[in-house]
């Protein structure tokens, strides 16, 4: 059952990143890898490495990760606490 679970989060945060970098990749002028690689889930360390292999813009990429680590940390305590009120 947990198999399931995350098997299917992790499809969904996969799903959400390429709609993510697709959009992003709309508006502003970057590599649609390098946008990828910067909304899908991963560690900040690999995605990292992942970027300097394939010469895409470390920076980018991690900063949109620590960003995105960041906004996990502070906004899932308070969705959570929304939901369990109801």
């Amino acid at each position: 059952k947990s198999a399931l679970h995350s098997f299917v989060a992790t499809f969904f945060l996969v799903f959400l990143g390429v709609v993510a970098a697709f959009l992003a990749s709309l508006i502003i002028e970057k590599n649609f890898f390098t946008l990828l690689l910067s909304y899908c889930p991963g560690g900040i360390y690999e995605v990292a490495v992942i970027a300097i292999f394939f010469d895409l813009d470390p920076e980018f990429v991690s900063f949109h990760h620590i960003i995105r680590l960041l906004m996990i940390l502070f906004f899932v305590p308070i969705i959570l606490k929304i939901i369990n009120k109801k």
